[in-house]
């Protein structure tokens, strides 16, 4: 049997990286963070088959990927076990969602944190959505956001003194610039 005791001292960043080597070493780890983990999940999932689920998820995926882990000053170890166990909860309340197709209960700390990467998914795509449109001349983008306001292809053209076949022009032609663009940084529109 492997004698760890040398090794409890060792920083978890240290660990990590001597476990790439001597895999034996990450059980150190294990032996940390398995009960926090696992409390962890338990208040995420509330239930105790589930959260053993994720704890043993992260540490496969810890595991498998802790040759790209890079310690920073404000990502240590520990931040990063915890991001990956509050990911595999996540994935693996979606699962039981979709498995059951019925609402399933959330813990409020999991319902705090799917609103608020709900939220952070909206900000990007308005900021996205404002950054495509600066892209496009203004006179094609009065006439876009005029089209996606409801009016129709007459009414605009009477505002801008141009004919119907004109502002159609225009719309295309703005359409096309924002699907380029959006080809080019794999948004898909």
């Amino acid at each position: 049997m492997f004698d760890f005791t040398p090794y409890q001292n060792l920083s978890d960043e240290e660990l990590l990286k001597l476990s790439l080597k001597h895999p034996s070493l990450f059980n150190v780890l294990l032996n940390r963070y398995q009960d926090k983990l696992y409390r962890r999940a338990f208040s995420l999932l509330q239930e105790d088959e589930e959260a053993k689920d994720a704890v043993q998820e992260t540490f496969v995926s810890i595991y498998l990927h802790a040759g790209q882990f890079q310690a920073k000053s404000t990502a240590s170890f520990s931040s990063w076990a915890y991001a990956i166990t509050t990911n595999k909860c996540f994935t693996i309340y979606k699962k039981k969602r979709n498995q059951k197709n019925r609402t399933v209960p959330l813990s409020t700390e999991l319902e705090a944190l799917l609103a608020s990467k709900d939220e952070m998914r909206e900000h990007n795509l308005k900021d996205l959505a404002c950054h495509l449109l600066s892209i496009i001349p203004k006179p094609m983008r009065r006439v876009l956001t005029l089209v996606n306001d409801g009016y129709s292809y007459e009414e605009i053209a009477l505002q801008e003194k141009v004919s119907p076949s004109s502002i159609r022009s225009r719309v295309h032609r703005a359409r096309k610039i924002l699907n380029d663009v959006a080809k080019d940084l794999k948004v898909y529109m």
